[in-house]
């Protein structure tokens, strides 16, 4: 009885926030660090290395 209102979702605007804001920082990070590995001991440890 009475109006019912719709459950929250996931929308796009806040999936790409999420990318935005939590993934990109991540992955930033991650590469700096292999990025610095590589420059002390020389050694390849990133994801570019493969190619």
């Amino acid at each position: 009885m009475g109006l019912r209102i719709q459950e929250p979702r996931l929308t796009w605007l806040a999936a790409c926030w999420v990318v935005l804001y939590l993934a990109l920082p991540v992955l930033l990070l991650g590469t700096l660090v292999d990025l610095l590995i590589q420059a002390v001991t020389g050694y390849c440890s990133g994801f570019w290395c493969y190619f």
